[in-house]
Formats: structure tokens, sequence, C-alpha cells
């Protein structure tokens, strides 16, 4: 119903709305029917983390966007906007021990 009603009006653009709406309403039934029959959300505090931390790099990317002219040195800039972003909210939530983890690992790869 909402490619009939959305493409004709916006074309492939409404098509692409209408994909993503049927795609979060059939993600929010799953979600509603795993919580209702087995009593569990299936989302972690490190998803949570992840999505907050991207929409911060998110609104960090579109601000840059916004005050920032255009030219080679902006997608510079809005890529550190962006990266600072990302890590602000990260480290702000904390660090979990997978994140540790994989940061002393990291470091061991890059010393070797």
């Amino acid at each position: 119903l909402l490619n009939l009603w959305l493409i004709p009006a916006y074309g492939i653009i409404g098509a692409a709305v209408a994909w993503a709406v049927s795609l979060a309403v059939v993600n929010a039934a799953r979600v509603w029917q795993v919580r209702s029959l087995i009593g569990a959300l299936p989302v972690s505090r490190g998803m949570l983390t992840g999505l907050l931390a991207g929409a911060a790099a998110l609104a960090a990317g579109l601000a840059a966007g916004a005050v920032l002219p255009g030219g080679a040195g902006t997608l510079v800039a809005g890529l550190v906007f962006i990266v600072v972003g990302d890590a602000a909210v990260v480290l702000a939530l904390g660090l979990r021990a997978e994140d540790r983890m994989v940061l002393r690992a990291l470091r061991r790869r890059s010393d070797a």
C-alpha cells in the first residue's frame, strides 16, 4: 500500500521510504514477538551504545556539513567531527570488557 501511495508521488525515493517503513514494522513485530514469547529483549547494552554513538556521529557529520564551507578540507574536517562524536559517546558510556580486549589486541599487533 505504501508503494502504491508513495511511488507515483515521489518515484524511487517513495519506493525507498516504503521499503524502509515496511522493514521497520516487520522488525518491530519480531521484537514484540520475542518479548511476548520468551520475555527477553533482543537488544544488549553494547547495541544501544553503538546506536547512540552512530546517531552522535551522524549528527556531528550533518553539523559539520551545515557549518563548514565546501571543498576537500570540509571532507577531512567532517570526518574528524564524525570520529570525535562517535568516540565521545562510546567513552562517555564506558568501554565494555570486549572493547578493551579488542583494543589490547590492536595495541599488541601495532607493537609487533
